[in-house]
């Protein structure tokens, strides 16, 4: 018999269980024959994966990201430019015009989810081949050697 430790049991050889709440619980199966009767016991993690979402706004080559995600404890931000971040909020400055696809993994201690949406950047009201009119360090966050265009 298989004590699921949440009040439910089972005699099925492979059940399947779904807890309605997460948390931990011990899970036992108990055996018997006619040489007498064994117990096994483990304990199990039952959660949900966290629900991946995040809004963005662009001014310009600036955009922000909100998280809006339930249930992630840490943050994988792919830009789609070649640059990452693992804050929740991030701020990201692109180098180029452009559209982008932008991805944010979320994970929590059950597993990872990801989504993606496109983001779209202009250096400013006229086209997108035109200058800005700020100056561009490169790459940004850098890590050694800095351009300024």
């Amino acid at each position: 018999m298989w004590d699921f430790g949440d009040g439910y049991f089972s005699n099925l050889q492979h059940p399947v269980h779904e807890y309605v709440i997460p948390g931990k619980y011990r899970v036992c199966l108990t055996v018997s024959d006619s040489c007498g009767t064994a117990e096994i016991c483990d304990t199990v993690q039952a959660c949900d994966l966290p629900e991946t979402l995040f809004s963005h706004s662009v001014t310009g080559r600036t955009a922000g990201f909100a998280d809006q995600s339930a249930g992630a404890s840490t943050w994988y931000w792919n830009f789609g430019d070649g640059f990452y971040s693992a804050l929740s909020d991030p701020v990201h400055v692109f180098n180029e015009a452009g559209t982008y696809q932008v991805c944010l993994t979320c994970g929590n201690g059950c597993g990872w989810q990801t989504f993606c949406d496109s983001v779209t950047v202009t250096w400013g009201t006229g086209t997108n081949h035109e200058q800005p009119s700020e100056p561009i360090l490169y790459p940004n966050p850098a890590h050694g050697t800095v351009r300024v265009i």
